[in-house]
């Protein structure tokens, strides 16, 4: 191997090296933007526990209502069967509703 060969090597390693460094400083952006958007996820997910955590709370208690209304004995017959047609036009309406548009 004569100098004109080791100057052309070294001229390779030299840009291979480069392109190397630009490689890894890519790869160095892409962890950067990874743990970003991983925080953002996890504030996410924070978010919609809590979220859940509320709606389970306030679905418990509207239950429990509901439970203290349809026990409290022959008294609230009537509004057993206010509550139960209220929910059964509730459920009309939403069929006729969604076939309605289901047509359009």
């Amino acid at each position: 191997m004569g100098p004109a060969q080791d100057d052309l090597v070294e001229e390779q390693n030299e840009r291979l090296a480069q392109e190397l460094a630009g490689k890894v400083s890519r790869l160095k952006n892409l962890a950067f933007e990874i743990e970003h958007e991983t925080k953002d996820q996890n504030r996410f997910l924070s978010g919609m526990v809590d979220d859940f955590d509320s709606s389970h709370n306030l679905l418990g208690n509207s239950m429990g209502r509901v439970k203290n209304i349809l026990t409290m004995g022959s008294s609230n017959r009537k509004t057993m069967c206010y509550i139960g047609f209220l929910i059964f036009a509730f459920f009309i309406l939403i069929y006729y509703t969604s076939s309605f548009f289901s047509r359009n």
